[in-house]
């Protein structure tokens, strides 16, 4: 079993441009098998956030896994002046949020603000497959790298995924042994967030039995990859909560590998604050649906037109793509759009509202005007 690597009470922070709160809930689960742990709520990842959970701390917690979440340069310093991690994991360096940030490199160099404001001797679990994290600074950091990942060798890589009923199934290698575990969500993208987890697991000293209750029993937020039964036999998959470029494309994987012998469609909407990027990385979100072969496209306002655009562009019937200017009208016109026994994708960022037509697919919600 691997050693605590701290004395002190444990500090877990996670941070990336995805994956935060489903790692968050991942590592707390784990934990919770042995430990009473404070954790971040829900996605409550400001500073101010943080500092109103902290008041709850109490003797009898044995670790805190909080949530850091960054919307400006400066934010997450902010965050480890609060409560500063011994172990940090950065999930993924990619195109969340760019817009604010004004370019990759100022988002990798805000990510690495965790690393700077780490305890110097802490534990830094990186994920190997992202070519961004080389580019990483690593300051004055002199503790333990731990890596995670799929395609690259690391401590903790991931193989053999298949997809199961409530879930998947995939084994890790763990301490010079392959070991089996299982997560109820579906998504490759979320092997990374367990693996992770795993990962920070293991240097508390959790043994793999722990962690494998933990994973199969962690609490899945709403509206993230829910995979629900909705009207007229259609299967819904929820994954409104949020979006990025990078989310998008898992989500797309996940419909057509769920689909089978059903119809596939993706009702997809706006991605925000991808700055000047935007209409270029919409237009590609449209052509990947395309290259996975999604077999129908709805979309939704002035950003869901670009990924259609971006679709047709690639060569997608235009007969086979449907684009409503309101969230409104598709609310209201989105249950007869969709072909009975069909499987489902709804994804768009939070602020585009599209829990709504999840909901309307299910029979649950009133009409939009």
């Amino acid at each position: 079993m691997a050693k605590q690597s701290h004395t002190r009470r444990p500090v877990i922070a996670v941070t990336g441009s995805a994956g935060k709160s489903t790692t968050k809930e991942m590592i707390a689960s784990i934990l919770s098998q042995r430990w009473r742990v404070l954790k971040s709520f829900g996605n409550n990842n400001a500073p101010s956030h943080i500092r109103k959970l902290l008041r709850k701390l109490k003797p009898y917690h044995r670790a805190c896994v909080l949530e850091f979440g960054a919307s400006r340069r400066g934010m997450i310093a902010q965050h480890c002046r609060i409560k500063r991690p011994t172990i940090g994991i950065i999930t993924l360096l990619g195109t969340a949020h760019i817009g604010k940030f004004g370019g990759m490199k100022r988002l990798i160099e805000t990510k690495s603000e965790l690393i700077k404001g780490m305890h110097p001797d802490g534990v830094l679990i990186l994920n190997r497959d992202d070519p961004r994290t080389p580019r990483l600074e690593r300051g004055g950091f002199r503790g333990k790298t731990i890596y995670f990942g799929i395609e690259k060798p690391c401590h903790y890589r991931g193989r053999d995924v298949s997809f199961v009923k409530g879930g998947m199934r995939f084994t890790a290698h763990v301490d010079g042994a392959d070991r089996r575990f299982f997560i109820p969500i579906y998504g490759r993208h979320n092997v990374y967030n367990a693996l992770a987890a795993i990962a920070a697991a293991r240097q508390l000293g959790f043994s793999v039995e722990h962690i494998r209750r933990g994973l199969a029993r962690y609490f899945r937020m709403a509206r993230r990859m829910r995979v629900r039964k909705g009207i007229r036999d259609i299967t819904v998959i929820d994954d409104s909560y949020s979006a990025t470029p990078e989310a998008v494309k898992a989500a797309i994987d996940v419909l057509v590998r769920l689909k089978g012998s059903r119809t596939s469609v993706a009702v997809l909407g706006g991605m925000a604050e991808l700055g000047g990027r935007s209409e270029r990385i919409h237009g590609e979100i449209g052509e990947y649906a395309t290259n996975k072969g999604v077999d129908r496209l709805i979309t939704v306002g002035d950003k869901g037109w670009l990924i259609r655009r971006g679709a047709v562009r690639r060569g997608m019937p235009l007969g086979r793509t449907l684009h409503f200017r309101s969230l409104g009208s598709a609310v209201l016109l989105l249950p007869r759009a969709v072909p009975p026994g069909s499987i489902v994708l709804v994804k768009a960022s939070h602020r585009y509202g599209f829990s709504a037509l999840a909901a309307r697919l299910r029979g649950r919600a009133r009409r939009r005007r």
